[in-house]
């Protein structure tokens, strides 16, 4: 739990969870002067009844919001997460020349210069595919309706073009030969893995059915049809 407290419109406002305190420390130093729009505090959580009122909303609100920012928490310097993320941009350029048939497999790896599934790299791609959000069925709506999203953790900007393409690649690739392989080299987390970029993938591709719509044709429903390949959570 949190006991810090905000001034709003001239009134105290205590915040209720410890990783909204220090998302609002990151967001308000990295957009100085900027308003910023989060439910946990623009809604009253304690009353069911605006709760109610302001769902049918929620559409509307990301839809036309500037920018989306979706924060996946600190990012301990250090860890393998914090180690990963710089390498990214170099994977998916590996990644881009190498046969996806061949699947994730340490010789064919090796020969195509691309980091083996026990590196920094992919260890650290693991552990970010295990957070939360990318399970959450609920933050679908808040990483494609709004025009532009970008994605934090900690200091690390998350480049939307680069996951998603690194998921696009790595989805393609042979279950047997791919993300099989994974489960022993990856401490068995293959499935998480597998869901965490899945989302990513469909995200990216939502995005781009987003683009040749109206945003009033997009509804919620198509939305909860795009995530169903997922093991979501609420």
């Amino acid at each position: 739990d949190s006991n810090a407290e905000l001034t709003i419109n001239n009134e105290k406002f205590k915040l209720q969870k410890k990783n909204l305190e220090i998302a609002l420390e990151y967001l308000i130093n990295r957009y100085p002067g900027q308003y910023l729009w989060t439910d946990a505090i623009c809604i009253k959580q304690n009353d069911d009844d605006e709760r109610v009122s302001q769902f049918p909303r929620m559409k509307e609100i990301y839809t036309k919001t500037d920018k989306c920012v979706v924060w996946l928490g600190e990012c301990p310097r250090g860890s393998r997460v914090d180690r990963a993320l710089p390498q990214l941009s170099g994977l998916l350029q590996r990644l881009q020349r190498y046969p996806p048939h061949l699947g994730i497999n340490e010789a064919s790896f090796r020969q195509y210069g691309i980091p083996v599934p026990t590196s920094d790299e992919w260890e650290g791609l693991g552990d970010l595919m295990e957070n939360e959000w990318f399970t959450r069925v609920w933050t679908f709506q808040e990483s494609v309706l709004p025009k532009t999203l970008e994605i934090l953790c900690g200091n690390h900007v998350i480049s939307t073009d680069h996951i998603g393409q690194l998921a696009g690649i790595i989805t393609a690739m042979p279950e047997s030969g791919g993300l099989q392989f994974m489960a022993d080299a990856v401490l068995n987390r293959t499935a998480k893995i597998k869901v965490g970029l899945t989302r990513v993938n469909t995200v990216a591709a939502s995005r781009r059915q987003r683009s040749d719509l109206i945003p009033t044709q997009y509804t919620f429903l198509d939305l909860v049809v795009n995530s169903t390949t997922w093991g979501v959570t609420k």
